[in-house]
């Protein structure tokens, strides 16, 4: 089972990700601010020390109210700068990312097209996914995805706050809509759901064959919580559904076929079949 972090988890768009990713079975950490407030530094490293490692991690946390530049006051810079940039810093520092994790940012618009009001917004939000792009390359040695999700206007209590009349604006947008919490918590969980493995396999009265001799590796524990796979094999993509093998016969004759050497092909094995009939 994958653990998650997910900040700002208690409502809007880190609620409908933490509820996305309890649907597919992960087991997830659900912060509020109460929990862990990234402006304050003292409270991102205690969070740190009691969760020192997770498969997936996401960076989300409210943003600042609507100021122009003249009306920014220093304490909002050095609050703002936590909260936005240096928090996710240290979290990303002192939480270790399994292999085949994900970390993902959710950011905002406005690291694409800055608002004057949203200056610190815009400033700080921007300049942590430029740290987060250059981790990406550094994370992807040990394959974990970095995804920047960078959200336009979303029906939240956020948006709400920002625009005075939300059903005349909502008018103005492509889709006569703001987007939904759970449309941002589908699309993570989509990419999670999606784990790819490069394996041996045996092909076998029409049917594909995987084994492992570890019963807990991640693979095989996510294929077993979600059966419907995709198979690539010869150039050629397959779907099916999964299940173990519990013919001790059939999960036998699979690893002979597997396998040459003999001490290999007689060693205890988790067989799993992938039927695309």
């Amino acid at each position: 089972m994958k653990t998650a972090i997910v900040l700002g988890g208690s409502r809007g768009i880190g609620k409908a990700i933490a509820d996305s990713l309890k649907s597919i079975n992960c087991n997830v950490i659900a912060t509020s601010k109460n929990d862990l407030d990234t402006s304050n530094l003292e409270n991102v490293s205690s969070f740190a020390e009691k969760h020192k490692e997770t498969d997936i991690l996401v960076l989300n946390t409210g943003g600042p109210e609507p100021k122009e530049f003249f009306s920014v006051t220093e304490d909002d810079w050095k609050r703002y700068h936590n909260q936005l940039f240096l928090g996710f810093c240290t979290l990303l520092q002192k939480i270790k990312i399994n292999d085949n994790g994900y970390v993902f940012l959710i950011s905002s618009g406005v690291i694409k097209e800055p608002d004057s009001k949203l200056i610190i917004s815009s400033a700080y939000r921007s300049a942590f996914s430029s740290v987060f792009k250059i981790l990406s390359k550094q994370f992807a040695g040990k394959q974990i995805s970095c995804i920047n999700i960078a959200p336009g206007p979303i029906q939240t209590d956020r948006t709400k706050e920002l625009i005075d009349d939300v059903e005349a604006f909502a008018k103005t947008l492509p889709m006569k809509r703001l987007g939904k919490p759970q449309e941002i918590g589908d699309f993570v969980k989509s990419i999670v759901k999606i784990h790819k493995v490069e394996l041996l396999v045996v092909q076998y009265n029409n049917r594909f064959y995987f084994s492992r001799r570890n019963p807990n590796c991640d693979w095989l524990k996510n294929a077993i919580v979600n059966p419907n796979v995709t198979v690539s094999f010869n150039r050629q993509t397959f779907s099916g559904k999964a299940k173990l093998v519990t013919n001790i016969l059939l999960n036998k004759k699979i690893c002979q076929l597997k396998y040459e050497d003999e001490k290999r092909a007689n060693e205890e094995r988790v067989v799993l079949e992938v039927d695309c009939n």
